[in-house]
């Protein structure tokens, strides 16, 4: 190509990108990245502390294993659990924090915390689980989660009146 038309298309190209090059920047959110957490935050510890019946989530880890729970989420940061497995409520706390986005995390050792504890059959790695959970929705009956560690997608739903009931009773039949 000859050096005048080389000339030619670059200045054409460098015409072309300078509006692009704009020194004021806007923003893409009405409210700043901490505002926006901290609302997120809110949103899911009012719902998850609203809940009469509590909430319901059934968990696959990632070798397999499944296991069902009803929490009941108490207003001083701790969670009454029951588990399927073990056919009895325990307590712990949760906590929220910053890491990733907003994250529910469980703080202390209770049922969710045998699924990813490495002391439980198979011992060095158990199931694989996640106790810490980056919270991506909120809404009036579930809570969409993915866990930190292994990425487990897990929906928190609005449990049914009675449900522990219904483990129970399931139990009992097996």
């Amino acid at each position: 190509m000859n050096t005048k038309i080389k000339s030619l298309v670059f200045s054409i190209i460098l015409i072309a990108l300078m509006p692009s090059c704009s020194r004021s920047i806007e923003d893409a959110f009405d409210q700043s990245a901490t505002v926006r957490v901290q609302k997120v935050i809110a949103d899911c510890r009012n719902s998850l502390v609203s809940a009469k019946d509590g909430w319901s989530l059934d968990y696959t880890t990632p070798d397999g294993l499944k296991a069902s729970f009803v929490m009941h989420f108490l207003g001083h940061d701790s969670v009454s659990t029951f588990a399927d497995f073990s056919n009895k409520t325990t307590f712990s706390s949760y906590s929220f924090n910053y890491g990733q986005g907003p994250v529910l995390s469980f703080d202390t050792y209770g049922q969710l915390h045998l699924l990813a504890d490495p002391d439980v059959d198979p011992i060095g790695v158990g199931h694989g689980g996640d106790y810490e959970f980056v919270i991506m929705s909120v809404s009036s009956d579930s809570i969409i989660l993915n866990g930190r560690k292994n990425r487990d997608r897990v929906v928190l739903r609005k449990a049914k009146p009675g449900l522990v009931d219904d483990f129970l009773a399931a139990a009992i039949k097996d």
